[in-house]
C-alpha cells in the first residue's frame, strides 16, 4: 500500500507518513488485542466496556521494517527531507515510530530527449 501511495505522488509532490517500528506491551495486552482482532463479537464487547459504539472499528497498529520503508522511498525518487521520532506511552504499552516528510523528485525531461 505504501509503495502504491508513493507511485501516486506527482513529481514535486509531498508526502507525510507515520510508521511504528517498535511496540512493547504485556502478554495480556497482546492476547486481548489478538482476541479483538479475531472476533467481531469480542471487539464489540470491548467497545461496550470502553463506552464506544458497538460497531466502532479497532485500530490496528503494525510494526514496520524501516529499511524497507527507506528502500521504497529511494526506488520511487522520494527524498526524505525530515525524519522525526514519535513515541506513545500508556500504562499498558509503549510504541515508538517515525514521521517521514518527503518530496518526490521532479524528473528533468530534457535528460530523456535526443539532441
Amino acid at each position: 500500500m505504501f509503495r502504491r501511495l508513493l507511485e501516486m505522488l506527482n513529481d514535486g509532490g509531498v508526502g507525510v507518513f507515520h510508521f511504528t517500528y517498535f511496540r512493547r506491551s504485556s502478554i495480556i495486552i497482546r492476547f486481548v488485542y489478538w482476541i479483538r482482532k479475531s472476533s467481531r463479537f469480542m471487539n464489540g464487547l470491548a467497545n461496550l466496556i470502553l463506552k464506544r459504539p458497538l460497531g466502532y472499528p479497532m485500530m490496528e497498529m503494525n510494526e514496520y521494517q524501516l529499511n524497507e520503508v527507506f528502500r521504497a522511498l529511494q526506488e520511487n525518487s522520494c527524498k526524505p527531507s525530515q525524519v522525526t521520532f514519535s513515541s506513545d506511552a500508556t500504562s499498558y504499552e509503549v510504541a515508538h515510530g517515525v514521521v517521514i516528510f518527503c518530496q518526490k523528485s521532479q524528473v528533468d525531461e530534457s535528460l530523456f530527449t535526443r539532441r
